[in-house]
C-alpha cells in the first residue's frame, strides 16, 4: 500500500500529517493508539466529576440566595443558579477537542472519538445542558481501545444516558415503587440499546425482548449526586426471559430453606449487557457501522465480513476490530467516498492553514460562538445530534444545493481572517498534496484574489472529502 498519498490521513486521521512523527499507516496508527492518550493531558477537558461538583455547589449557592434574597421566587432562584453555574462546555471543550485535532500524532484516536460519540449519541437537556463533552471524557475516551462491552456498559450506565433516555423515570409496575402508581415501565433506553448501540434495527429480537431488557434495566436510576444506582425498589420483581436466557432466577437461603430470589440486580442486567455485547449480530451490526462510517456507504461484502470476522475472533476486542479495518485492502482505495461533516471541515482547515493548538486554545468565546453557529447552519450542532441515531453517515445529507451553499458562504467568511497567513499553493500543499487535482491546481493559479485562491483548495472535493 502507498501510504504517500494522504489517503489514510484522510481517511482514518485528522488530514495530512503535519510532523514527520504524525501516525500516517496502519501500523503507526495502532501503535499509537495503543500508547498514552498524551494529546488528552496537553489539553484536557474535565470528566463528569465536573458536572457533579457544579451540582454541588448550584444546590448550595440557592440555598444561599434564599437566605440573602428573600424576596426571590423558586422560579427566579432557580434562574439565577442556572445563569450563574452554566456549563460552558461550548467554548472551553470544543477549543479543546479542535486543538487535539490539529496537534495530535495519533489521529486515529480523535477519528474514533468522533464516531464513538455519534454511535452513543446523549443530549444534556435541562440541568444537563452542555455537559456532553465531560460524558465523552468519562465513559468514552478510556474505553476506546478495550472490549466492546467495557464502552457498551460505560454508556448505557452513564448518568447522561441515564436522564437523555428517561431511564431514571422507569420502574416496574410490579416494583414497591411502581405499586404505589405514579409513572410506569419506560421502553427508550431498551429499545435504543437494542436498536442502536448493539443488534442492530434489523437484529434478531421482538417486541417481547424490548420490554424484558426495559425490566432488566428498570432499576438504574441516578441520585442526588449524579450517579448511577440500581434501585431494588424500582426493579423488576421476578425473573425475566431475555434474548433465550433467564435473569432473576437465582436462589437465596432465608431461615434455613432455599426459596427461588425472583429479582434481578444490577450484576445480572451488567451481564445481560455483555451478552447483547458479544452477540452475533452486534459483531455483524458494528463492522458494517465502523465500515460506513470510515469507507464507504456501500461497503463491500468482504470488508463487512472481515471486520465482523475479527470481532468475533477476538470478543470484541477494539484493538483488533481496528487493525481488520485499517489492514483490509479497500482500506487504501484510492476513491474517497466519504464527506467531511462540519466539525471535521473546521478542524481539518484549521490544520491546513498552520493554526496551532494553543491558538485555538485562546480564541474568543464570541470567535467559537460563531463558529459553533456556522456548524448548526451547515447541519451539525455540536454533539447534539436531532435523535438518539446521531448524525447521518450518508454523503446525500450533507451535500445538498443549499449545504454546498452554505459551506461556500462559510467558507469565504472563515477565510477572511486568514488571507495574509498562508499562500494559496501551499494551503494546498499542506491540505492536499498529491491529493489534488491537476484542474484545482490550474485553477488556484487563476483565482481573481488571494481569498478565493484559498477558498477553492477548502471548498474543493478533493478537500471535501475523507
Amino acid at each position: 500500500m502507498d501510504f504517500d498519498g494522504g489517503i489514510f490521513s484522510t481517511r482514518f486521521g485528522t488530514g495530512l500529517p503535519r510532523t514527520s512523527s504524525e501516525a500516517r499507516t496502519p501500523d503507526e496508527m495502532l501503535s499509537a493508539l495503543g500508547a498514552a492518550d498524551a494529546i488528552a493531558q496537553s489539553y484536557p477537558v474535565a470528566n463528569f466529576d465536573y458536572v457533579r461538583n457544579r451540582f454541588e455547589e448550584r444546590a448550595a449557592y440557592a440555598e444561599l440566595l434564599k437566605v440573602n434574597e428573600p424576596d426571590l421566587t423558586q422560579e427566579e432562584i432557580g434562574r439565577k443558579v442556572r445563569r450563574t453555574y452554566a456549563f460552558q462546555s461550548d467554548t472551553s471543550a470544543f477549543k479543546a477537542h479542535m486543538a487535539r485535532w490539529v496537534e495530535t500524532n495519533d489521529p486515529l484516536r480523535e477519528r474514533l472519538m468522533l464516531f464513538w460519540a455519534d454511535h452513543f449519541t446523549v443530549r444534556g437537556n435541562n440541568r444537563y445542558a452542555g455537559t456532553e463533552p465531560f460524558y465523552l471524557e468519562e465513559a468514552i475516551r478510556p474505553n476506546l481501545t478495550g472490549r466492546f462491552e467495557d464502552i457498551l456498559l460505560a454508556c448505557v450506565t452513564h448518568p447522561i444516558m441515564v436522564r437523555y433516555l428517561d431511564q431514571h423515570r422507569s420502574k416496574s409496575p410490579l416494583s414497591e415503587a411502581g405499586r404505589r402508581g405514579g409513572g410506569g415501565l419506560n421502553e427508550n433506553l431498551a429499545r435504543e440499546v437494542l436498536e442502536l448501540h448493539s443488534l442492530g434495527v434489523d437484529g434478531p429480537y421482538t417486541q417481547d425482548d424490548v420490554r424484558a431488557l426495559a425490566q432488566l434495566l428498570a432499576g438504574l436510576t441516578v441520585d442526588r449526586q449524579e450517579t448511577t444506582q440500581y434501585s431494588l425498589r424500582r426493579a423488576h420483581p421476578r425473573p425475566i426471559h431475555f434474548l433465550g436466557r433467564d435473569y432473576g432466577s437465582g436462589w437465596i437461603k432465608i431461615l434455613g430453606r432455599d426459596y427461588g430470589s425472583g429479582k434481578p440486580d444490577f450484576e445480572e442486567l451488567l451481564a445481560a449487557l455483555r451478552n447483547l455485547a458479544n452477540h452475533p449480530a452486534t459483531a455483524r451490526h458494528m463492522a458494517r457501522k465502523l465500515a460506513v462510517h470510515f469507507v464507504s456507504d456501500d461497503p463491500s461484502n468482504a470488508l463487512v465480513a472481515a471486520i465482523e470476522a475479527r470481532w468475533r475472533d477476538s470478543g470484541g476486542q477494539l484493538m483488533d476490530v481496528y487493525a481488520a479495518l485499517l489492514t483490509h485492502p479497500e482500506a487504501a482505495n484510492a476513491k474517497r467516498a466519504k464527506v467531511k461533516q462540519p466539525f471535521e471541515l473546521i478542524a481539518t482547515s484549521f490544520k491546513a492553514l498552520g493554526v496551532r493548538g494553543q491558538e485555538i486554545m485562546d480564541f474568543p468565546d464570541k470567535e467559537i460562538s460563531r463558529l459553533q453557529k456556522w456548524m448548526t447552519r451547515l447541519g451539525q450542532s455540536w454533539l447534539r445530534p436531532q435523535g438518539p441515531d446521531g448524525f447521518p453517515e450518508e454523503i446525500a445529507a450533507w451535500i445538498t444545493p443549499i449545504g454546498l451553499s452554505l459551506r461556500f458562504h462559510f467558507m469565504l467568511k472563515f477565510l477572511r481572517a486568514y488571507e495574509n497567513r498562508v499562500e494559496p499553493r501551499d494551503l494546498l500543499e499542506r491540505g492536499l498534496g498529491p491529493l489534488a487535482s491537476r484542474e484545482l491546481r490550474f485553477a488556484i493559479g487563476a483565482a481573481e484574489s488571494r481569498v478565493e485562491a484559498l477558498a477553492l483548495v477548502l471548498l474543493s472535493p478533493e478537500f471535501q472529502r475523507k
